[in-house]
């Protein structure tokens, strides 16, 4: 691995961070005040940390206009698609140490989320943006 995709790994780590807040306090306000349960919860909090993201790494990771000629609606598509793996990796992590291990939601979410970071970065790396 080079310099420059460490770089990149790191400034997507530093992105995700900003997720994996707004996931987590999807999570944490969903499930303790309104009593939704986390594996119906889940979901929406990923979408919403994966809609987030992309904007933050479209424009700080990337720098998107600049490292493709997609538009902005075919980056977004090819984000959110691409995402979905990272986020059934995530979302299956979270339920296996949540419901199996028990491990606190909270806490499972802050690792499952680390796995799905690491596989979101892989494949947008390769296959959306091409460094």
């Amino acid at each position: 691995m080079n310099k420059a995709r460490i770089l990149c790994f790191l400034k997507f780590s530093l992105c995700s961070n900003s997720g994996a807040a707004l996931n987590t306090f999807i999570l944490w306000i969903g499930h303790k005040i309104f009593k939704i349960p986390v594996i119906f919860l889940t979901p929406m909090a990923l979408f919403a940390a994966i809609f987030c993201n992309f904007n933050i790494n479209d424009r700080f990771t990337w720098k998107g206009p600049i490292n493709t000629k997609l538009r902005y609606r075919s980056r977004l598509v090819r984000y959110l698609s691409t995402s979905l793996v990272g986020a059934f990796c995530t979302y299956c992590v979270l339920i296996i140490l949540y419901k199996f291990v028990n491990i606190n939601y909270l806490q499972a979410i802050i690792i499952a989320s680390l796995c799905g970071a690491i596989t979101n970065f892989t494949i947008y790396d390769i296959a959306l943006y091409k460094t």
